[in-house]
């Protein structure tokens, strides 16, 4: 009989303790789900933009050789700057020319929120030449609506 119940009060402590674990992995299931609301999708927009930055590095810029005519010293700099410029504008094109039009499409479709200086900032970054300037004001842009969002 003492073993009975010996028995029966392992399989209750076992039960509780399968629930336990259960109720412990829903939580860590709904903890670890991404989030994709407005405002952490503009947030993961801006870190995207921001290694998108990084990996470019920054602008080139040479040094001028006392030596060179100015002739001479704008046929280098073009020369070093324009492979940098067109790998950055071609980069920023294949990634971000539908995600950031289409993010501050959804904010202004589901808040109404709309600002003259991002849908300027996105023209100037969606024109021949994308510049880090134009991607970083985005990034200020979006950053500032992430802020003031909800949910």
């Amino acid at each position: 009989m003492a073993e009975n119940i010996a028995k029966t009060d392992f399989q209750k402590e076992m039960a509780r303790a399968k629930k336990h674990t259960e109720e412990l992995e829903t939580k860590l299931a709904e903890a670890t789900k991404p989030n994709t609301s407005f405002r952490a999708r503009t947030i993961a927009m801006c870190d995207g933009l921001h290694r998108f930055l990084k990996d470019h590095g920054p602008e080139p810029s040479p040094k001028r050789d006392p030596a060179e005519s100015d002739t001479e010293y704008l046929v280098r700099v073009r020369a070093i700057k324009m492979p940098w410029q067109e790998r950055l504008t071609a980069d920023y094109k294949i990634r971000f020319s539908s995600s950031v039009p289409r993010i501050r499409d959804e904010i202004r479709l589901h808040s109404g929120w709309s600002e003259l200086g991002l849908d300027q900032a996105i023209e100037r970054a969606e024109s021949y030449y994308t510049n880090p300037e134009d991607v970083e004001d985005i990034c200020k842009h979006l950053w500032r609506l992430a802020y003031t969002m909800t949910g």
